[in-house]
């Protein structure tokens, strides 16, 4: 995920762009912080992605340089918003080249999590940090809260707990899929 926020105008506290993401980041963290597994799983909360993709970009690229056996890119953006009148599902994200890893993460949620649907998602406009890891060569997936319905608070002085991050069932399915992703991905003895 990424820590950072974005104002259009005055202050941008980003409850849901993305306090969200990464608070599901640090509890995975803190939750699985607790075991040992067969491949190590790297926690990332990065900065620069409203500017750019700077943070993740940056990260990716000397991951790539190095040579890092990355199995895939779980991205953790904007989970906690729910139109009203909707219903929990995740939008799913991400390039051709990731066709693998987004597969692998419907599977999971199909056993772990049967209700909830997983949606082919694309976005209107705007990135996320997956896209570093898949333009590094690497697969990324971004499972979104909503293409077409996704906060109209980000990016305001309105992204709070309330308006913007309203959901917070929601927000803890969206970690429950990604923990049991990167569980299951870890404990893999082959790619």
């Amino acid at each position: 995920g990424h820590y950072d926020s974005l104002p259009w105008s005055g202050p941008e506290p980003g409850a849901d762009d993305n306090a969200s993401g990464t608070a599901g980041v640090m509890e995975i963290a803190r939750i699985l912080s607790q075991y040992e597994f067969d491949r190590t799983i790297i926690f990332c909360a990065f900065s620069g992605e409203e500017y750019g993709l700077h943070g993740s970009e940056a990260y990716a690229d000397r991951c790539a340089q190095e040579g890092m056996n990355i199995h895939g890119y779980l991205n953790m953006d904007m989970i906690g918003y729910l139109e009203p009148g909707s219903y929990i599902h995740t939008d799913l994200i991400y390039p051709q080249s990731a066709q693998e890893l987004a597969d692998y993460y419907t599977d999971i949620c199909a056993v772990y999590l049967p209700d909830f649907p997983v949606e082919p998602g694309t976005l209107i406009g705007g990135d996320s940090d997956h896209t570093s890891f898949n333009n590094a060569g690497y697969m990324g997936i971004f499972p979104f809260e909503d293409g077409s319905d996704y906060s109209p608070y980000i990016h305001t002085s309105n992204d709070l707990v309330g308006p913007s991050y309203n959901n917070e069932e929601q927000a803890a399915i969206f970690t429950q899929a990604i923990l049991a992703t990167a569980v299951s991905m870890a404990n893999r003895l082959t790619p």
